[in-house]
């Protein structure tokens, strides 16, 4: 969900399709999974401060070994949210804007 640039349009989208009495979960995790690190990144490092600029990388940097250490010490949460449209007969329709 965090990489959604409009969120609440993805909002309004799942409540179209989203039947009614059914939920939707999701997460929006801050979690650094599979084979990016601070290693990889920086063995990469001419090819992505190109890309990234100086001051981005660094920061990227800083933030991959944030979430690495956040991780290792089990203190990074992911949160679940559930969503749920409610059955037709407790439904009231929101106008549109």
């Amino acid at each position: 969900m965090n990489h959604f640039p409009d969120r609440l349009s993805v909002f309004h989208e799942w409540s179209r399709v989203l039947r009614h009495g059914h939920r939707a979960v999701f997460t929006d995790p801050v979690v650094i999974t599979g084979p990016v690190t601070n290693d990889s990144r920086a063995r990469h490092s001419d090819a992505l401060i190109p890309i990234e600029g100086d001051e981005r990388f660094e920061g990227l940097q800083r933030f991959f070994a944030a979430v690495h250490r956040l991780t290792s010490e089990r203190r990074l949460s992911t949160i679940a949210y559930l969503a749920e449209k409610p059955p037709r007969s407790l439904f009231v329709p929101q106008p549109k804007v």
